[in-house]
């Protein structure tokens, strides 16, 4: 992350100052053993003006970084300053450093205590005496010993609220209303993705997008963006291949006022990304207590069968649906993707909005266009064929594998739409109809969302079951290249017909 960060404020000549201060240590592990270089001369490998200084004394300081932030300011893009300090105690109270650091170097370390310099320069020229350092000292650690005193007679955190301030109080939950089409035509999941975004981008000067490859003319691998830089050249460009910047930097400018809609080309490639996704967008609004928000919208194309590989298929919802404060949502067709970008455009916390493959194109998934008012609430699934035999909970690709079957058995189909929240209410009460239930999705079995759903199910439906919940979804294995393996791997229509049959035999 940090050498992202060192490239995307060099190629955007952003004002920033990279202050690092270096010990030499990394706990026990000494720099030489981390690199052969340095970070100054690292960082200006990337085009950055790099700087070392002598951290441990103000005068050098002073004489070298007022102008480099002046320097700054004035437009001259960022800087590294490198400030060679020394660490004189252990890195924790559960750290020996003597077990790693001799004495003699803990002594070399002790002669460059930047305030025993300060000392002894002050003394030797008599700027002040040993007595007013000494009284200094002593209202100095009183000073310190009142604020522990303090802090260790504060009650402690009050219990019972540990869960609020996750998400927002302007919560995406409002009553759908049905759709107004624009026309007759059919769209494709990409033409209402892409739409939904152009009319969001239209009312909201704030969205900002960039991702790999999402400029004009190529608009994506996929072409969701097309267009959209000839319309608002300064709003969507590209970046580099770095998810952790792409994200990262989103969360930066939505903290700033914006509202980031960015784009990570394959799901697959997120995971560089995951820290910012995990510790730091998603954290910030309850760490705060309310006081700050990180409205991010991160778009994913996941999904196999398009003979992607085991890099280009996954199915991620189940690992980011296991951190708090994401809304997750996963449309099955043209309709949905447009109501729901739209939403999470309007969103006051952070989207991750999944878009599988398969479907940008795929005929089925093609739907008549709604018009600019069009908003779906997260929350709702919708029930896209009533049944009496079984319900078939599933979500993008899968609801059309469940489609193809519906009939034969007289399945009803639940289609999430948002994984995160789930339309619980949705699911128990067409549990409760049917009395058998399967979850359906792409992901592998163990541990995927649907383990979830089953969980839910059990807990809230179980008086109702007259068979044991079941579930289909791909093999514990990794999506091959090879057509007839992905297809072994992922579930398909027979697959799920085994298991209905399976189900309604009970």
């Amino acid at each position: 992350e940090f050498f992202e960060a060192v490239n995307w404020a060099t190629r955007e000549e952003l004002p920033v100052v990279f202050l690092i201060q270096n010990n030499g240590y990394a706990i026990s592990v000494p720099q030489h053993s981390q690199t052969s270089s340095e970070i100054h001369r690292l960082a200006a490998a990337f085009g950055m003006p790099s700087y070392h200084v002598d951290g441990t004394w103000y005068e050098t300081m002073y004489q070298v970084v007022p102008g480099l932030i002046q320097r700054m300011r004035q437009g001259g893009g960022p800087i590294l300053i490198e400030a060679a300090v020394v660490r004189l105690e252990s890195h924790s109270s559960s750290d020996d450093q003597t077990k790693y650091r001799s004495q003699e170097e803990l002594a070399r370390a002790r002669e460059r205590d930047p305030i025993m310099q300060t000392q002894r320069y002050l003394l030797r020229h008599r700027i002040m005496s040993e007595d007013q350092i000494e009284k200094m000292r002593a209202d100095i650690q009183a000073e310190v010993n009142k604020a522990a005193d303090e802090a260790d007679a504060a009650p402690p955190p009050e219990i019972g609220r540990i869960t609020t301030r996750i998400y927002s109080d302007q919560t995406p939950f409002f009553e759908e209303k049905p759709p107004v089409y624009v026309s007759e035509d059919t769209i494709s999941m990409i033409e209402a993705l892409n739409r939904g975004m152009r009319e969001e981008m239209e009312r909201n000067p704030k969205i900002v997008m960039w991702g790999e490859d999402i400029a004009d003319p190529k608009g994506g691998v996929f072409g969701v963006t097309r267009g959209l830089t000839n319309e608002y050249p300064d709003r969507v460009q590209n970046s580099p291949l770095a998810e952790a910047s792409i994200v990262g930097v989103a969360g930066g400018m939505a903290i700033g006022g914006y509202k980031p809609i960015v784009e990570i080309q394959f799901a697959d490639y997120s995971w560089p990304g995951f820290m910012q996704m995990r510790n730091e967008i998603p954290t910030l609004r309850w760490r705060s207590y309310g006081e700050w928000s990180n409205p991010v919208v991160v778009r994913m194309a996941c999904g196999g069968r398009i003979k992607g590989g085991p890099f280009h298929s996954q199915c991620v919802e189940a690992l980011y649906a296991h951190t708090p404060g994401w809304y997750i949502v996963f449309p099955s067709n043209a309709e949905d993707a447009k109501g729901l970008i739209k939403t999470a455009a309007r969103c006051d916390d952070p989207v991750l909005f999944l878009e599988h493959k398969r479907l940008y194109r795929h005929i089925s998934s093609k739907s008549r266009e709604p018009n600019a008012d069009y908003l779906i609430p997260f929350g709702k699934g919708k029930i896209k064929r009533q049944g009496n035999a079984a319900t078939i909970v599933t979500w993008g690709a899968t609801v059309y594998t469940a489609l193809e079957i519906a009939d034969e058995f007289d399945l009803e189909v639940v289609d999430l739409r948002t994984i995160v929240p789930m339309d619980d209410e949705m699911v128990f009460n067409s549990v409760k109809k049917t009395n058998r239930v399967l979850v359906l999705h792409e992901d592998s079995v163990t541990l995927g969302w649907g383990a979830e759903v089953v969980a839910r199910i059990a807990a809230n439906c179980f008086d109702c079951l007259d068979a044991p919940v079941l579930r289909v979804g791909a093999k514990d294995s990794f999506v091959a290249s090879a057509v007839s393996l992905e297809e072994e791997v992922l579930p398909w229509v027979e697959d799920l017909r085994r298991e209905v049959t399976t189900l309604l035999k009970y």
